[in-house]
């Protein structure tokens, strides 16, 4: 098996806010998530997607190129800072050919900040 990054950092939603090319065919495995976020207002969310396609498909049904989506969401009840961070690991099986585009797009409400990091592990 091996990986492959995405990293990204900011505050505002985004297509393509990071992307990778897989230089090999086989299928991707699994992804490793890490995830660093505050916020200072409520009701904040963050709403990740992996996916084949370079323009976020979130709010489209019947989308067929994500393949992973994760989702925060914070609710607080008075002004302040929230931090939160979460490793996460998630199984898949998705058939890749050599050369294929992966790209993270992000759709964002309320005032956020992150840094996450997707390891893609494919063979």
């Amino acid at each position: 098996m091996r990986s492959i990054q995405l990293y990204a950092t900011g505050s505002a939603s985004g297509n393509n806010l990071a992307n990778v090319t897989i230089p090999t065919a086989g299928q991707i495995r699994r992804v490793n998530s890490a995830l660093r976020v505050d916020s200072i207002t409520d009701n904040a969310g963050l709403d990740f997607e992996l996916s084949l396609a370079s323009a976020a498909q979130t709010t489209v049904n019947g989308a067929l190129n994500p393949f992973l989506a994760i989702s925060w969401g914070g609710n607080f009840v008075t002004s302040g800072l929230a931090h939160w961070a979460s490793n996460d690991s998630f199984p898949v099986m998705v058939p890749i050919r050599a050369g294929d585009q992966i790209y993270m797009n992000l759709l964002v409400s309320g005032t956020v900040t992150y840094i996450v990091r997707f390891i893609i592990w494919y063979g």
